[in-house]
């Protein structure tokens, strides 16, 4: 068996707060606890382009106009194509509805119901605010209509079990004006 003494003889006691079961280790382990929940995850809000001040999106830091925007009919006709994917949609603002919601998230926020319509039919478009994954400054509370709009967006899709056709929800990511 080696010796584990330390050069002054007798053997090193190292102390560490987590060893044992008494009241240090249990405060070292509630700062370590509240610790990671309060540095959490944040949402990456998109880059600014340099050259074009465009949004970037993605790993590669893909600029918005490098999307197709995607018609409001494709989405309604063909929804599990889009499933669980990001893409492009734009179009002009026909109404915003906002609620204040106090369940859900663990803090009071706002979900806004924005109409959206473009050349080829109306979609609804859900902005859950603080507890959504929307990064752009433009909060869709102060969208109105008549207000042109670019959007990236999640697609959700469901099937609906009482018809062929299925139902989609449509989640904000970014949103921006359209400058006319």
């Amino acid at each position: 068996m080696p010796d584990t003494r330390s050069h002054f003889g007798h053997s090193p006691r190292v102390f560490s707060p987590l060893q044992g079961s008494g009241p240090i280790r249990k405060v070292c382990v509630a700062f370590c606890v509240i610790g990671l929940l309060a540095v959490g995850f944040p949402v990456r809000s998109p880059a600014q382009s340099a050259r074009s001040g465009t949004p970037l999106f993605g790993p590669l830091d893909i600029p918005l106009v490098s999307f197709d925007r995607i018609p409001v009919e494709k989405i309604l006709a063909n929804p599990g194509e889009y499933h669980l994917r990001q893409i492009r949609m734009g179009g002009i603002i026909r109404s915003v509805q906002t609620e204040v919601l106090t369940q859900g998230c663990g803090r009071v926020h706002e979900l806004t119901t924005l109409t959206l319509e473009d050349e080829t039919g109306t979609i609804d478009v859900f902005d859950q605010g603080a507890c959504g994954g929307n990064t752009s400054r433009l909060r869709a509370s102060t969208l109105a209509a008549g207000d042109r709009v670019d959007l990236f967006v999640r697609v959700v899709a469901n099937r609906d079990t009482e018809s062929a056709r299925g139902m989609v929800e449509i989640l904000v990511i970014w949103s921006g004006l359209v400058r006319k």
